[in-house]
This record gives C-alpha cells, sequence and structure tokens, in this order.
C-alpha cells in the first residue's frame, strides 16, 4: 500500500528494476524542471555525465552516497526522488462512448 509523506504520495517497490527505473524517471523530470542539461546536474551533484546517463536511463544502480548528491544538488530530499504522481484518471463526463 501507498504511504504517505507530507502532501506526496510515495509509491513503495520492492522490484529493484522498476525502482531503479522510477528513480531515473524522477531525477531525469527533476532536472528537466530546472531547465538544467545533464551535464549541469553531474556537475554539481559531482558525478560524470556518462555516470549521470546511465543513471537517468535505469541502468546503474545507485549508492546512498549518489542518492545523496544527487538531492542536494536538486536542492530536494532523498526521499522526493522516489516520489511518484498519482496517475490521472479521466473523469466520467470525459471519457468517449
Amino acid at each position: 500500500m501507498p504511504r504517505t509523506l507530507g502532501a506526496r504520495l510515495y509509491a513503495v517497490s520492492t522490484d529493484p528494476a522498476k525502482l531503479l527505473k522510477a528513480v531515473a524517471q524522477q531525477v531525469v523530470r527533476l532536472r528537466r524542471d530546472r531547465g538544467w542539461t545533464q551535464e549541469q546536474l553531474a556537475e554539481r551533484a559531482d558525478v560524470s555525465s556518462r555516470y549521470l546517463q546511465r543513471i537517468e536511463r535505469g541502468r546503474e544502480n545507485l549508492t546512498l552516497t549518489t542518492l545523496a548528491k544527487i538531492a542536494d544538488a536538486l536542492r530536494i530530499r532523498v526521499a522526493e526522488l522516489f516520489a511518484t504522481k498519482p496517475k490521472r484518471r479521466a473523469s466520467p463526463s470525459r471519457r468517449r462512448p
């Protein structure tokens, strides 16, 4: 069952591949929200651009240290890297026949 932390919904997955993909998508979204390139985030997080590229593709098993560096660079809590947005459901009035 999802847990709430503050006003955001956090999904807890036990599948490592799904968890890596969720973190990857969140890193990409947060980076793009700030208008940063991969190189800019990599520099701010003190990781290589190539390493960040692998992270954003969900192909890198991150350490807690790396998660903390990325969160610090983005000025967020580490937990926010695991945040997921609830899926939007079509309202009954907007459903198509």
